[in-house]
């Protein structure tokens, strides 16, 4: 089973870290990778650059609307992801449970839908991000389940192809990474911490109306190139799409930019 650690911190919090601090925060994640590794558990990672980067593309009055900054107006804030494929909650948790915002602010681990996942070109990080001028670009896509859910066959079969054609064109171009849909937020186990004391609950971090539904990576040119493809996804008519520029973080972009969820079938 495919999981994804959506990893988040108080607004703020890295910023405030001393040198050595942050090289502790570091070696922390270097830790939780080699474990994954040697369990065969990882898949990859990212660090999402700050929110105050971000923009968010909804539609207003039928034309896709542009604002800065994040679409989650919260204290804490999504900032990375881990991929991780583990024989079961449990053992995804046990991993989740090494990443450092998971004792002071939250990690929510949530499985991805093996049926909807979109295949990449399966290039390496140096030909899709390092030449040719190009970044990496977080779509990261919003919505209410509540609509998800009174979606009829032939209303979510539209959805899907509203994606595909995003999909398909970002490919012609060269500019696609990969991406996948992930399980209703009700399937999110949320490990966080009070006082002394690690909380594990059922349930998603955010308890916001309209949740992660979702994520495509693209390599771009611009944070201009990589939202015009996120004004081709549905989910700008009818949730929130909000575009993060990805850091390139240590060893590991290399790693997690080589999977595709042509594994996930």
């Amino acid at each position: 089973m495919r999981y994804m650690t959506l990893i988040y911190e108080y607004a703020g919090g890295v910023e405030g870290l001393s040198e050595g601090q942050h090289q502790a925060l570091l070696e922390k994640h270097r830790r939780l990778q080699q474990c994954a590794r040697e369990a065969g558990a990882y898949l990859g990672a990212s660090e999402l650059k700050p929110a105050a980067t971000a923009v968010c593309v909804r539609m207003k009055n039928g034309v896709p609307s542009l604002s800065d900054g994040p679409f989650v107006e919260s204290k804490e804030l999504f900032v990375g992801f881990y991929l991780l494929e583990c024989a079961d909650l449990d053992a995804a948790l046990r991993l989740a449970a090494m990443i450092p915002t998971a004792s002071h602010s939250g990690v929510e681990v949530r499985p991805l839908d093996a049926d909807c996942g979109y295949e990449g070109p399966g290039q390496s990080a140096e030909a899709l991000g390092r030449e040719g001028g190009k970044s990496l670009f977080a779509l990261l896509n919003y919505l209410d389940e509540d609509f998800i859910a009174a979606c009829s066959p032939g209303d979510m079969q539209a959805l899907v192809d509203s994606s595909l054609s995003m999909v398909r064109r970002a490919e012609a171009a060269g500019d696609y990474v990969t991406g996948s849909k992930l399980m209703p937020a009700a399937t999110a186990t949320t490990i966080s911490h009070a006082g002394d004391t690690q909380r594990v609950v059922d349930g998603p971090f955010s308890e916001a109306k309209e949740v992660l539904l979702g994520f495509h990576v693209l390599a771009c040119e611009s944070i201009t190139a990589a939202t015009d493809y996120a004004k081709g996804l549905p989910e700008v008519g009818i949730g929130a799409v909000e575009v993060r520029p990805i850091n390139y973080y240590a060893q590991t972009a290399p790693q997690w930019l080589e999977w595709n969820s042509s594994a996930l079938s």
